[in-house]
């Protein structure tokens, strides 16, 4: 894998704007190290490229669609990527690309028509949910999403105390996130296995990274695991106490992240794939995001 991917020139940046660390090979490493099959592939050259990965005859973006929000083609050279895609077509069964944003999506799509190959472009459902943010976030909500966030806010006051969120990194913090999330009921309690542990791990050593936790006292009742780059935040992933369910600790918890965020300096809040209505009510916007398939 390291001598594969290691060919490839990290200055060369992403064709689609806010995509976080998700196209970066650290992220992409520390999924293959701990996620990962098959056989890692690139597309493209040093200078313009997409990371892949093939495996029974099916080739992919590295990193799977759980736990990758966003894949994009790094480097200008669409026409480059284009013709690898088409080479490994003609040597395996299938090339399949998710979530692809709009540049990465076009940009491949026209290049691949242009060297005649035959090739499929849907859309995504559903795709990532995004705050653009002003110097004032609640001004920006409706009346009715702003009046709703200040209720919950004074119940959560009246009946836990003062909202108090605060930040840490590491093994202890990703523990108690993890308690937490193997708390909740259903799919979501059973996330964690030994893999994705060391996955979050990997990444919670990593710059950037962080957990915003909501604390009552000592304990921890809310994390919020995302990454900070300049002037965006992606919000990865969140978990709760379930006893503390009827206060929204996770909603008073994002609200406080995201007054947090634009305090200092942050105007992008992506809280990534999902169509959870508190997103929306949140003020995110839907992004849309594609796959191809070349036929």
């Amino acid at each position: 894998m390291k001598d594969v991917w290691a060919q490839i020139d990290e200055r060369a940046q992403p064709v689609d704007p806010h995509v976080g660390p998700f196209p970066n090979r650290a992220f992409l490493q520390s999924w293959w190290e701990h996620l990962g099959s098959g056989k890692p592939l690139v597309a493209g050259n040093a200078t313009s490229f997409l990371l892949l990965v093939e495996q029974s005859g099916v080739v992919t973006c590295a990193g799977d669609a759980d736990v990758t929000d966003y894949h994009s083609v790094r480097g200008p050279d669409f026409e480059a990527v284009a013709a690898s895609l088409i080479e490994l077509r003609g040597q395996h069964q299938s090339v399949v690309l998710d979530s692809l944003p709009e540049g990465s999506a076009y940009g491949l799509m026209a290049a691949l028509g242009q060297l005649g190959a035959e090739r499929e472009m849907v859309s995504h459902l559903p795709g990532t949910a995004v705050v653009e943010v002003g110097a004032d976030y609640l001004l920006g909500l409706p009346k009715k999403q702003r009046h709703e966030l200040r209720r919950k806010r004074r119940r959560y006051e009246e009946a836990v105390g003062e909202v108090s969120l605060g930040f840490s990194t590491g093994a202890e913090a990703l523990a108690r996130f993890v308690t937490l999330h193997r708390a909740a009921a259903g799919e979501k309690g059973s996330f964690f296995d030994a893999g994705r542990e060391g996955f979050f791990g990997s990444l919670a050593a990593s710059p950037g990274w962080e957990f915003g936790e909501l604390a009552v006292g000592p304990t921890v009742i809310a994390s919020l695991f995302g990454y900070r780059s300049n002037d965006s935040y992606y919000l990865y992933n969140s978990a709760f106490d379930p006893k503390f369910r009827e206060v929204s600790p996770g909603i008073v918890a994002l609200h406080q992240l995201i007054e947090h965020l634009v305090a200092s300096g942050c105007r992008h809040v992506d809280l990534l794939k999902g169509d959870e209505t508190y997103k929306f009510r949140m003020g995110a916007v839907d992004r849309r995001l594609y796959a191809i398939r070349i036929v």
